[in-house]
């Protein structure tokens, strides 16, 4: 690439970051959602999930970056809170002790709690999905609700759908069991719904030995006249309209005996559908004709593992960057990436720029209220939470849903102008100088970030997250160090280079191939050998500490031979350093590149979260040996 041509793209990426700074200023600037139009608003998730295990009642966050999620509203809200099997909903009544509604009406039907709710906005109105957990007549039970505002909600619609012959029954004679609805608009402006079909275990006592196969359902008119602020009640064919085709199975060119947690994310006239096979392992499948989901060859494998031991995948893109948030599962024991001690279940994000490769770890969400109340997990005062569960996050574009739901923000409280910044100041997140909302100025970690930052050398993971506390992999390290290296040639987004590596595993045109071709041309990376002698690059693979460090060391290319050992020796446990790794962390334990524990520790294999990668870099560039 010449210099001329060098320049003229960091002169436009400069004028880009002009323009988006611009952009960000002049929303800032400007007037709540009640005296906004919704042209105006920016484009912002949301997200209805389940509270927790026990509390079922469904709740809507807003976020704009897929990590801090702020309490918007609610709907059907768990009458019992504390009991996971009793989903009654507040306003449940029965024919024998009718409960009044608020505008006079009386229930003499139960409400439930949505388990495992999806989202989609469509006609004018927000629309929540359910199913039934068994078969009516041999058919597929969907449960629907829809709102104007995300706070008043009209009372939950049955709608049976005939199911195509040649279903896995569960056991009882002509009956199924059914999982995991989830819908979205198509490309074609119908809208369709997934959802598992066969015998799941859980439901007959035999947890984890499910047989269950995702099913497309077309559903060719979905629209309302109903009023749910006025009248609750009216869900009939009077007030909503629903028209549905036969349910069909989707038919993978892969055979597995269970795939469930089935979600629909449509990008152009492409159907992303993202799944849970066999229980654990998070794929992403697309196809580009939906009448043709029971073919095989009409679907391609985009990704077959984003992530193993969580389940519910929910994908969205927002602002250029995919979002795909899961729940770890309760019995899941992770051997691929360190987990605090308050992990267990509950909603975690994980970004990447291609849907194919470069996920990076997975990340806790946060989810609070504007007065500070915590509802997620391990987060100060929420203790009996495992929250927020199983869900469905969108991207919301449309003008009149973006008014709607900044309209419901500041009913629920919320002063800030943009999401993502809490208003308690007792809240991690807090707008700082570092501009992420995870590095507060008073963070022991502060200064690395910025002079990542502000060195080109590392970006966040989002425009206002850092990632700090998720792991670093191996193609964000290449990436750094190419970074550092090459700023030239690196600081050009360069999504186009084909894979030179000449291991297989590297995929052409994505973020981080040109950093792969640089990392094993220079025999900085010199990938992870396999038993039959070939070897990989691994790009997901977590980093630990020596490993980082035989990356760095391998790139200066320093005479190892006169290497001290004394201070290397001296930490507690030097000897439980890799054979392949020894001379290398001397080398850099000699020199400041990594130094040990207050307590005397090297913890060789311990994984490296991002601000210490970027304080490891940091430290050898200021010591001139990088």
């Amino acid at each position: 690439m010449s210099e001329k041509t060098s320049r003229a793209l960091r002169m436009l990426s400069f004028l880009a970051l002009c323009l988006a700074l611009a952009l960000t200023l002049s929303w800032q600037e400007r007037a709540y959602a009640a005296e906004t139009s919704g042209d105006e608003l920016p484009d912002v998730m949301l997200a209805v999930v389940t509270n927790s295990e026990n509390d079922g009642t469904d709740t809507f966050y807003m976020s704009a970056d897929g990590v801090h999620f702020e309490w918007i509203s609610e709907a059907f809200v768990n009458l019992n809170p504390n009991d996971p099997n009793d989903l009654r909903a507040v306003g449940s009544g029965t024919p024998s002790s009718p409960v009044m509604t608020p505008n006079g009406w009386e229930r003499t039907w139960p409400l439930y709690s949505f388990k495992c709710p999806s989202l989609i906005y469509h006609n004018g109105y927000f629309w929540m999905l359910s199913n039934e957990a068994q078969s009516v007549n041999g058919q597929l039970a969907l449960v629907i609700s829809n709102s104007k505002d995300l706070v008043h909600w009209c009372d939950q619609r049955r709608v049976t759908v005939d199911v195509a012959p040649g279903w896995t029954g569960n056991g009882n004679p002509g009956q199924f069991d059914a999982a995991a609805a989830d819908w979205t608009v198509g490309a074609d402006g119908n809208v369709y719904a997934v959802v598992s079909i066969g015998r799941y275990g859980g439901y007959h006592g035999d947890p984890q030995n499910d047989s269950m196969f995702p099913y497309l359902v077309k559903i060719t008119e979905l629209s309302g006249r109903n009023d749910p602020a006025y009248n609750p009640i009216g869900n009939d064919s009077s007030y909503i309209t629903v028209r549905t085709e036969t349910a069909v199975p989707i038919v993978l060119p892969q055979d597995s005996h269970d795939r469930i947690d089935g979600s629909l994310y449509v990008e152009g006239g492409t159907t992303y559908l993202s799944i849970k096979e066999n229980g654990v392992t998070n794929e992403i499948w697309s196809i580009n004709d939906l009448s043709r989901v029971s073919d095989r060859s009409a679907w391609t494998l985009v990704n077959g593992n984003v992530l193993t031991g969580f389940e519910a995948p929910s994908l969205t893109k927002l602002n250029g960057t995919y979002y795909m948030f899961t729940d770890e599962l309760a019995d899941w024991t992770p051997n691929d990436y360190e987990r605090p001690p308050y992990y267990s279940t509950g909603t975690h994000v994980q970004t990447s720029l291609s849907l194919s490769s470069g996920w990076t770890n997975p990340q806790r969400v946060d989810a609070y209220k504007s007065d500070g109340t915590r509802m997620s997990l391990g987060l100060a005062n929420n203790p009996n939470g495992d929250g927020p569960r199983h869900g469905t996050v969108i991207t919301v574009t449309d003008p009149a849903a973006k008014k709607v739901i900044w309209e419901a923000r500041e009913a629920a409280g919320w002063t800030s102008e943009l999401p993502g910044l809490p208003n308690s100041s007792e809240l991690p997140g807090l707008p700082n100088s570092s501009g992420y909302t995870d590095v507060p100025d008073d963070a022991w970690f502060y200064d690395a970030v910025m002079f990542a930052k502000e060195n080109g050398i590392m970006r966040g993971i989002g425009e206002t997250v850092f990632g700090a506390g998720t792991n670093l992999d191996r193609s964000a390290l290449a990436t750094m160090l190419w970074r550092y290296a090459e700023p030239g040639e690196a600081g050009v987004y360069n999504d186009r280079a084909e894979n030179e590596t000449g291991m297989p595993d590297v995929a052409a045109n994505s973020w981080y191939t040109g950093a792969a071709n640089w990392a094993v041309g220079n025999g900085v990376i010199n990938g992870v050998a396999l038993p039959d002698g070939s070897r990989v690059f691994d790009p997901q693979g977590v980093v630990s500490r020596e490993m980082m460090v035989v990356m760095i060391v391998n790139y200066i290319n320093p005479d190892l031979s006169k290497v001290d050992y004394a201070p290397f020796d001296a930490l507690s446990d030097s000897g439980l350093t890799s054979s392949w790794a020894r001379e290398q962390v001397a080398w850099a334990v000699e020199h400041g590149i990594i130094n040990g524990t207050p307590d005397g520790r090297l913890e060789p294999g311990r994984n490296v979260l991002r601000e210490e990668a970027a304080t490891i870099m940091m430290n050898a560039i200021q010591a001139g040996i990088l």
